[in-house]
């Protein structure tokens, strides 16, 4: 059996590192939203994404790739409100 991978070039390692970050907030954002985390644990994590969007790459590449159009509206708007603000 052969199996043939398809990549893009385009895709720089950094960018996909962000996504797997941005996919590991999102999980974090979804316990918050269940309840499962408990408010300290939330308060860290928050202060965590605040601070890698303030100090890290990510927040230029959620706004020039769109990265935010792969996930749904509710972690969208948090990361456009809550986490990178006005």
């Amino acid at each position: 059996m052969n199996i043939q991978l398809q990549t893009n070039r385009q895709i720089r390692l950094d960018t996909i590192y962000e996504f797997d970050v941005l996919n590991v907030y999102h999980q974090a954002f979804k316990m918050h939203q269940r309840r499962v985390l408990k408010d300290n644990d939330w308060y860290g994590w928050f202060h965590w994404m605040r601070n890698s969007f303030r100090e890290g790459t990510i927040k230029e590449h959620w706004k020039e790739l769109e990265v935010g159009e792969w996930f749904g509206p509710r972690f969208r708007n948090f990361i456009n409100n809550d986490v990178i603000g006005p």
